[in-house]
């Protein structure tokens, strides 16, 4: 029996099929992190977040300042100093954004790892640095 959420409750068997246990997520997300942040990026992951980030927003920013000044009839020298300037800036900003996403997401998934084993070797009663 399956949910909504494309897990697999009833049968108790393991599935080795990939796109049984994906979850949906809208279209930007799909582009930008397709993954579900629960494990640490491997290095290529990391680089296809960052190619995302650093490569394909700024391409879409500067086609639409390439367009914006066509339609402005502004010099083609005007227009490929505007374009790469805002190519460029994007590729600093997002892909600044898309290490700051890769960075953050590797330090929550080993704080939740470290929680979960702590959590599983405490038998004292403490928990989360509370006492009862």
């Amino acid at each position: 029996m399956y949910a909504n959420a494309g897990l697999n409750i009833g049968s108790g068997k393991d599935s080795s099929n990939r796109m049984q246990n994906r979850t949906r997520h809208s279209l930007a997300r799909q582009f930008l992190f397709p993954y579900s942040g629960e494990e640490a990026l491997t290095p290529r992951q990391a680089a296809r977040v960052l190619l995302a980030w650093a490569a394909a927003i700024p391409l879409v920013m500067a086609c639409g300042a390439l367009l914006l000044a066509a339609l402005l009839a502004v010099s083609l020298q005007e227009i490929a100093i505007d374009s790469l300037f805002t190519f460029l800036s994007c590729v600093f900003i997002f892909g600044g954004l898309g290490v700051l996403v890769v960075v953050t997401n590797n330090w929550s998934a080993h704080v939740r790892r470290a929680r979960q084993a702590a959590g599983a070797s405490n038998t004292s009663g403490v928990r989360h640095g509370f006492k009862r």
